[in-house]
């Protein structure tokens, strides 16, 4: 299920488009399942997935001037091992599905995304993304920002903080995040136990979800039918239709 969390920051239009370009094999994984995949965060090929920018970094490093010389020994021995080990072993512990935002579809993106002819994206909203999700366990959903990793700073406070930042080379990506976390009952991330495996599976009504899908300009004659058929095949008549970037 859905739910609101004030870390997250949410668009001003809810209507907006989004998409999810993937391959026929991931597409077919979505309707055999009628659940998208969770990927563990620290699965994701960026290497700043996640980090604190260096500002942050430098900063925690000492701690407040005005604090006593007791709180100083305090967070220099506890404190500061406490979020470094935190910082290390969230990104086990978190799920993100990602969306792209945009009115149309982003050659970009489907050059990026999917290497060969044979691709399809899917179209929904945001609205529709969070109304879609009937999973029992608690998804938040949020925009992504981009930022500087070297020169800008965030706000600490917020666990999730570093994962709705990302680089500045992959603002095109206008990005859209889905996250389940899996800390526990006490959300004790110590535990080992809740981890995540590989990532997620989380159930959606994908009649909710998905408004159409197009397929990858260059695909060959039959993919479109392929993909019709494996979408009569699992009980779903969704509208698909040529890319516009034909």
């Amino acid at each position: 299920m859905y739910k609101d969390h004030k870390c997250f920051e949410q668009p001003q239009n809810e209507e907006m488009k989004i998409w999810r370009y993937m391959s026929l094999p991931k597409f077919i994984s979505i309707l055999e399942t009628q659940s998208l995949f969770f990927n563990r965060a620290d699965r994701f090929d960026d290497p700043l997935e996640g980090t604190w920018p260096e500002a942050n970094v430098i900063g925690r490093r000492f701690p407040p001037p005005n604090m006593s010389t007791a709180g100083k020994i305090v967070y220099i021995t506890k404190s500061l091992p406490a979020f470094e080990y935190t910082c290390k072993e969230l990104p086990k512990k978190i799920g993100i599905n990602c969306w792209h935002a945009n009115q149309q579809e982003s050659k970009e993106m489907w050059e990026n995304y999917i290497k060969d002819d044979e691709g399809i994206v899917i179209q929904s909203t945001y609205a529709k993304l969070k109304n879609s999700i009937t999973d029992k366990r608690v998804i938040y959903l949020g925009v992504v920002k981009y930022i500087d990793h070297k020169n800008n700073h965030i706000e600490y406070g917020n666990l999730y903080g570093p994962y709705l930042y990302k680089g500045l080379k992959y603002s095109y990506e206008n990005e859209i995040r889905a996250f389940y976390k899996n800390f526990g009952g006490g959300d004790n991330i110590s535990d080992p136990k809740f981890n995540l495996n590989r990532g997620e599976l989380i159930e959606v009504d994908l009649n909710n979800l998905i408004e159409n899908i197009y397929i990858k300009y260059g695909s060959p004659v039959d993919f479109s039918t392929k993909v019709k058929e494996e979408i009569r095949k699992h009980g779903f008549y969704f509208n698909v239709s040529s890319s516009k970037l034909s």
